[in-house]
């Protein structure tokens, strides 16, 4: 079941390999012109991400437009035209795909909620039956507990800006390196705590099973009597 509902998990994945080609755009500084079309022609294969709430896009657009204010104006002094136009197209991309995955796992932890519901009310025909479920209980909990500390973390990531430092020329592989670095470092964090949740309900799941072959096992002895 619980590989039914989170497949979309797998995709973040995906997120290394983009981010590792961003990172080569740190050579652009450095890179030809080709390559950059290439990559830009990656990203625009990733679905559009789904609809969130509109107090969360509010919040979203406007942080993300007072930082980009603040980059385009250090942009416009950078004055190699080329290393200005890769720049800025790292800067967004990097804007963009923080979005799409946010929105990604937190679709991801909403199937996780519906799984674990289902558990929850199996587990409480169960206890009507007379059966002790302590322990499918505590797994439940530790679920539960799981994925709130994974929705937490992908609220705050959704919060998050990753503008491109600009200093002085000489300085910009670097600091578009840092940036980019930061933001996969980011990234895996909460992509774990959203397998870690995963991995949470799956427990639950297994010891509901558990719990469903002894009722079952239980319903046939009384039948035999």
């Amino acid at each position: 079941m619980i590989k039914k509902y989170i497949t979309i998990i797998g995709v973040v994945g995906l997120l290394i390999i983009i981010t590792s080609n961003i990172e080569a755009k740190e050579h652009s500084i450095g890179l030809n012109p080709s390559q950059s079309t290439k990559e830009a022609s990656i990203i625009q294969k990733v679905p559009a991400p789904p609809p969130i709430l509109r107090e969360q896009i509010i919040n979203i657009r406007q942080q993300a437009k007072e930082e980009r204010q603040k980059f385009r104006e250090k942009l416009e002094e950078i004055k190699n035209e080329r290393k200005k136009a890769i720049v800025e197209r790292i800067d967004e991309r990097v804007s963009t795909m923080n979005k799409n995955y946010v929105l990604r796992m937190s679709k991801a932890l909403d199937k996780l909620d519906m799984v674990l519901k289902k558990i929850s009310e199996k587990t409480t025909l169960l206890k009507n039956k007379g059966i002790e479920v302590g322990s499918l209980e505590s797994a439940i909990a530790s679920a539960k507990d799981a994925i709130d500390s994974a929705r937490i973390a992908v609220d705050e990531q959704a919060q998050k800006s990753y503008v491109i430092e600009i200093t002085k020329e000489a300085f910009l592989r670097a600091n578009v390196g840092k940036t980019v670095s930061e933001f996969r470092t980011d990234l895996r964090d909460v992509h774990k705590l959203v397998v870690d949740a995963k991995q949470e309900v799956y427990n639950a799941e297994r010891e509901l099973v558990t719990y469903n072959i002894q009722d079952t096992a239980k319903t046939e002895q009384l039948g035999g009597e």
